[in-house]
């Protein structure tokens, strides 16, 4: 169990700036999600999490030591999962396995490591430059996990994994972070991901927090509605819960948070020409805070 609390925090480079004025406090035995226009910004915070860099201005606490200065103490708590190092491991996985087990401490036992990996039919044998790009992500976070850390920072982790895996692996993770009392703060550039697994969501735009929503219930997940013609009555599908992010005399783009069900009296003008439903983006949610 590690408590965060980040006041105040900026962080800048000589080209732009990562981070500016940013508090937030990270919950134990909760899975937060960032949202963000930047992947250098998701970087830039996890990276002062790791300890790896120093804060410009502000705080970065972890179990009340700053997270820099205490970066030798605090490292025995604290997974970072980076997109960039998932394709380091040589041999099998039961070699990786042993080898993880050995400098873990306080972490799972190798009994529990395996019974996880077989219900993701990864098998101890298999060398691990053989498995699927998907398989591989599961596999990654089973050794975060495996080593017990308190915090896990993981850099859009499910890129390469089908609908069944994302569902296994975050089934996983929540439930890691309830039985341990883990903080777990992942970045992804699926709004739909975000809503179904995080409790709360974090949106960042140009280093700044714009919005954080809170998730009570993981049933319905924000899409964007594509409305070409006329006569569709926007007031209405703002009233069920529309957000308009674009209008013209002919098409109209919004986004929308609920059942879709409630819109489809809406869409049946006969001036409607066509209607698009597709997954929002990080980019189109942001502009509604």
């Amino acid at each position: 169990m590690a408590k965060i609390e980040i006041s105040k925090l900026s962080k800048s480079d000589k080209k732009n700036i990562g981070l500016e004025d940013f508090s937030h406090q990270f919950e134990c035995e909760t899975v937060s999600a960032i949202a963000s226009d930047s992947d250098d910004t998701v970087k830039v915070l996890f990276d002062i999490l790791a300890g790896h860099s120093k804060v410009d201005d502000g705080d970065a606490l972890i179990d009340g030591q700053k997270a820099y200065a205490n970066r030798k103490k605090l490292a025995y708590q604290i997974g970072y999962l980076m997109a960039d190092e998932r394709n380091i491991l040589h041999g099998t996985i039961d070699e990786i396995i042993n080898g993880v087990m050995k400098k873990s401490h306080g972490g799972i036992s190798k009994d529990q490591v395996t019974a996880i990996l077989k219900q993701l039919d990864i098998h101890l044998i298999e060398p691990v430059d053989g498995l699927e790009p998907g398989k591989l992500q599961q596999l990654q976070i089973v050794i975060e996990i495996a080593k017990g850390k308190a915090v896990l920072l993981l850099d859009n982790p499910t890129t390469a994994m089908n609908d069944l895996q994302r569902t296994q692996i975050w089934q996983l993770l929540r439930d890691f972070a309830k039985k341990t009392k883990a903080t777990i703060i992942f970045s992804s550039t699926s709004v739909a991901e975000m809503q179904y697994f995080a409790d709360e969501i974090i949106y960042l735009a140009n280093g700044k927090a714009r919005h954080v929503q809170k998730l009570i219930t993981h049933d319905t997940t924000d899409c964007l509605v594509t409305v070409k013609g006329s006569g569709f009555p926007v007031s209405l599908a703002e009233k069920l819960g529309s957000f308009v992010i674009q209008e013209a005399d002919d098409e109209i783009k919004f986004i929308f948070s609920g059942n879709i069900q409630a819109l489809l009296p809406l869409l049946e003008k006969s001036t409607i020409k066509d209607i698009r439903i597709s997954d929002v983006s990080v980019k189109e949610e942001l502009m509604r805070f």
